[in-house]
């Protein structure tokens, strides 16, 4: 259930930024997203549930 997204996100990440800064704009920096984490915590929530 993680292992795209976390394959995937520093890719989307570096495209954004590029466009971003091609773009004229001031850079836009997007922090790393632990998906694994994520993913835990959902869990968690639904069996306490």
């Amino acid at each position: 259930m993680v292992g795209i997204p976390h394959i995937l996100f520093p890719f989307a990440r570096k495209i954004v930024a590029d466009t971003i800064s091609d773009g004229g704009f001031p850079p836009l920096l997007l922090s790393p997203v632990d998906f694994s984490h994520l993913y835990r915590d959902q869990l968690a929530g639904e069996e306490s549930a």
